[in-house]
């Protein structure tokens, strides 16, 4: 999950956090729609002052998820490189060749 059963609602908002939140579980990304827009983890990390979230919006095995944040976090976090978490998240050549997507696929 997103965590939430540790830390939630106000308290997120009141971190004043300048880092992108990393929610590495199931569904951790899911905003639930009201009459007057979202609510949920995600939105609380937003609204601290995270310039992005990472999260998952779908359920997905605990293993994938650890499969998938492993990868995510070696090439992000690789000794002597300077890449994007964007980058990442959406290469050029992720539609076939990205060996990131490919091993994860």
């Amino acid at each position: 999950g997103s965590g939430k059963e540790f830390l939630a609602g106000k308290p997120i908002q009141e971190l004043e956090s300048r880092a992108v939140a990393l929610l590495m579980g199931c569904s951790s990304g899911k905003i639930k729609q009201t009459p007057v827009g979202g609510t949920g983890t995600p939105v609380e990390y937003l609204l601290s002052g995270c310039p992005a979230v990472l999260g998952y919006l779908w359920n997905i095995t605990d293993r994938d998820c650890d499969r998938f944040s492993k990868k995510l976090l070696e090439l992000w976090l690789a000794e002597g490189k300077t890449i994007s978490l964007l980058s990442l998240m959406n290469p050029p050549e992720r539609r076939v060749n990205s060996p990131f997507w490919s091993e994860l696929l």
